[in-house]
């Protein structure tokens, strides 16, 4: 179903809140390295067997409980034949469809009693990266977003079945670099309502128009509009967008390529004479140095030296 944030079933929105909190619990727990399931997923554990092999390969190789460890926690992600497997392992099984072959060479090398094995611990390393290559392809990454909406329309959604999910998409923003996530899910399930604005202001004779700041990604700009078209506008986006969009839209976030920025920052408590630079980071004072200062900037009580990088 297409379900929107308006009308949706009373389940599905109770659903969606559950969904927000495990968010903020797991980007907490993997974000300060707490102890917990989240460690045995299967990217940690890949990580840490490749440098296990890496770093420590003669010493690993005789330590068959070391060995039986990691052949167990990656086994829970091969598909074997005749085997009953629970709900959650038919998730972390359907994702890993994909490098179903590469995971069962690694459990067939770290086996002592599969003297047949054509793999050894030599080849470990790329077989992982083989492995890894494939998990963070845009392809993965949409297929545990589809599998997260079917969980959370469900009735009865499975809490356990959403913290892995939530766990592989927080872990694959971090593969790429994008760490700033805490708020990234709530952001896109931003309704109308909710949608932060400012009233307009002069500040040292310059006039700021009201102007409304929509979180959800891919939002129309204003440009030229006239702040109230630009609200009903807003609003129109907001509610034709279901919540299977909404989500999808961290897809769209998670494919975005890196770009390069000029960050600056009001610092306080730093005099110097003149202007210097510490490597690519530029200090200044934008009332001594520069003539021209972005309006944002303008926006503060009084200027303090300014670190630009």
């Amino acid at each position: 179903m297409d379900y929107t944030l308006s009308d949706a079933p009373q389940y599905v929105i109770k659903n969606i809140k559950l969904l927000q909190e495990i968010w903020w619990n797991r980007f907490d727990v993997i974000e300060n390295n707490s102890k917990g399931d989240y460690s045995r997923h299967l990217l940690f554990i890949l990580n840490d067997l490749r440098e296990e092999i890496d770093n420590n390969k003669y010493r690993f190789s005789k330590n068959a409980y070391a060995k039986k460890f990691f052949k167990i926690q990656i086994a829970n992600y091969c598909s074997f034949k005749k085997e009953q497997i629970d709900e959650l392992d038919k998730i972390k099984r359907l994702w890993t469809k994909e490098v179903n072959q590469e995971l069962c060479f690694i459990t067939e090398s770290l086996s002592d009693e599969d003297k047949t094995s054509k793999f050894e611990l030599d080849d470990i390393s790329i077989l992982i990266q083989r492995i890894e290559r494939k998990l963070i392809q845009e392809n993965s990454f949409e297929l545990i977003i589809e599998v997260l909406y079917d969980e959370l329309i469900k009735e009865n959604m499975n809490k356990k079945h959403i913290e892995f999910l939530v766990e592989t998409v927080i872990l694959l923003f971090n593969n790429k670099g994008i760490l700033d996530l805490k708020f990234k899910l709530d952001e896109q399930l931003e309704e109308f309502q909710d949608i932060g604005s400012s009233e307009s202001v002069v500040i040292n004779d310059d006039e700021y128009q009201d102007n409304l700041y929509p979180m959800v990604f891919g939002s129309p700009s204003r440009n030229s509009q006239s702040i109230n078209d630009y609200r009903e506008e807003l609003r129109v986006y907001y509610e034709n967008l279901n919540i299977q969009q909404r989500l999808k839209l961290l897809k769209k976030i998670y494919c975005l390529e890196a770009q390069t920025y000029k960050v600056i920052f009001n610092i306080k408590g730093l005099k110097f004479t003149e202007k210097f630079n510490i490597g690519k980071v530029e200090f200044y004072n934008p009332e001594r140095d520069y003539q021209y200062i972005k309006k944002e900037l303008k926006k503060m009580n009084s200027f303090q030296n300014i670190v630009q990088l």
